[in-house]
């Protein structure tokens, strides 16, 4: 629950002036394919919010170019494996 608090918290924050993509464990299944393809097309946002519990679902954002990690529940082992995903340009 203080994964979707630190969201809500940011989205504040970044609904004041850009546009954003959301995903947390309280979006519908059946909605996350086009959320996660409208980011990957660049329709609508280019910012996107998710927690990292979602990463567990084989998501994979080859249009991100910037990961910023914001995770109360912090588990060093782990960033590595979130850099890795980000492509290098």
């Amino acid at each position: 629950m203080q994964d979707i608090f630190v969201m809500s918290l940011l989205e504040s924050l970044v609904s004041k002036g850009y546009g954003f993509l959301r995903i947390d464990g309280t979006t519908k299944a059946c909605d996350r394919l086009k959320i996660v393809n409208d980011f990957q097309d660049g329709i609508g946002a280019p910012i996107f919010l998710l927690t990292s519990q979602v990463g567990g679902l084989g998501l994979t954002l080859t249009k991100a170019d910037r990961v910023i990690v914001v995770d109360p529940a912090w588990n060093p082992r782990y960033i590595g494996f979130f850099f890795s995903l980000v492509p290098r340009h």
